[in-house]
């Protein structure tokens, strides 16, 4: 066996052991986030960054309230609610609302919550102190409520603000400078993603009056040569009523979903706007589905209804949907409801029941991370052992 051939060898194992999740399909291993509190029942996973670090919210105190929280190297921690608003005098939030939504590479944080009880919710950045804890900074933008929503990498900030009933803008914030986005001149409208390009996601009421009835349709805001947002309104996919974009990557491929309908009788389908192509995602049997996260590979987690309508988290690669609940390979006591987050190595989080030995069933935050099919194991101990032989025969 020649040098060339040892490295062709080589090469071949470590290629099949790098390969991705979106070539290889991989099967996932799954990982419990746990509870912040030993009597919550109620825990669920937001946004996961690049780093692996997880948040979202969790049920504490009786599940009377909530707490925002990261997770890290396997350990679950409650974030801070204590704050200054506007940077006066600190509040402590009674843990209700959305509370921790995004974390980008740097692990700063956003949200949104409650200042006090009521409709009160105000954006909230946390913000890594440099002692391993996080400082919370509370933002009141006046009129009713406040959101911030997600988080780029240059700490940009989308969201938006209800600034009076039924009313709200979507919008853009840095650096302690908030801008409201354009918008359809309709009552209400969304931002709720934004990429490292400062392209923002989200939806607008698209009837073009305050009139107190949303038309909403995927938006998606983009800066010109001078800086200023401009607005493209996505549209509405062909025999649906509304649209609404969730998330995009850094390609600028937009997912979200179209509806018809509303309550008892709504329908849904998760979408993928591709370069003006709108392409629907699938169905698992039922009729509701929505697109949550995609990441920079192209791969789409969200969740869609069985025939039984209920709910199961999906994954969709290379024009295939797949139920998650069916590649978990320790899932013992596990109904996977929703994938709400996907980062760059396809790490997954999401949420949904299990249930314990002893009959109890909780909501609680999963971790998926891929492991190599058994067919992909074997090829690797193939080659493994084909190399060793040759190794030896070498030394011979």
């Amino acid at each position: 066996m020649t040098k060339i051939q040892l490295s062709l060898v080589l090469a071949t194992v470590f290629g099949l052991h790098t390969v991705s999740p979106a070539l290889a399909g991989s099967m996932y291993k799954i990982t419990d986030l746990g509870t912040l509190s030993p009597d919550g029942t109620d825990t669920r996973a937001a946004s996961i960054n690049n780093q692996g670090q997880i948040v979202g919210r969790s049920r504490t105190a009786g599940n009377t309230a909530s707490s925002g929280y990261i997770w890290e190297n396997g350990t679950i921690t409650a974030l801070p609610l204590t704050g200054p608003v506007n940077g006066g005098t600190p509040v402590t939030l009674p843990g209700r609302g959305g509370l921790s939504r995004s974390i980008n590479d740097a692990g700063m944080i956003v949200g949104a919550g409650d200042e006090t009880a009521g409709p009160t919710d105000r954006a909230l950045l946390w913000t890594p102190n440099g002692s391993g804890g996080y400082d919370l900074n509370i933002y009141n933008f006046g009129g009713l409520e406040s959101y911030f929503i997600d988080i780029n990498n240059s700490n940009q900030i989308a969201g938006y603000h209800i600034f009076e009933t039924n009313r709200r803008n979507a919008i853009f914030w840095e650096d302690g400078t908030r801008i409201n986005l354009p918008s359809l001149d309709g009552d209400q409208n969304f931002g709720l993603a934004i990429n490292d390009n400062t392209e923002i996601v989200g939806y607008v009421d698209s009837d073009g009056v305050v009139d107190g009835t949303n038309v909403y349709s995927a938006a998606f805001w983009e800066q010109d040569a001078n800086g200023n947002f401009v607005l493209t309104n996505l549209g509405i996919p062909n025999g649906f009523a509304q649209s609404f974009a969730r998330d995009l990557n850094e390609n600028g491929l937009v997912i979200g979903q179209a509806t018809n309908g509303s309550g008892a009788t709504l329908t849904s389908s998760g979408f993928l706007w591709d370069n003006g192509n709108l392409i629907n995602l699938g169905s698992l049997g039922g009729t509701r589905g929505d697109a949550l996260s995609i990441n920079e590979s192209g791969q789409i987690v969200g969740f869609s209804n069985l025939a039984s309508e209920v709910a199961h988290a999906t994954l969709w690669q290379e024009g295939q949907l797949f139920d998650l609940n069916n590649l978990v390979i320790n899932g013992t006591g596990w109904v996977l409801n929703q994938a709400t987050g996907i980062n760059g190595r396809g790490q997954i989080i999401g949420f949904g029941t299990f249930t314990n030995e002893l009959g109890e069933t909780e909501t609680r935050a999963f971790l998926l991370e891929s492991v190599p099919e058994p067919s992909t194991i074997m090829g690797l101990l193939a080659v493994g052992i084909l190399g060793f032989t040759q190794l030896r025969t070498l030394k011979k």
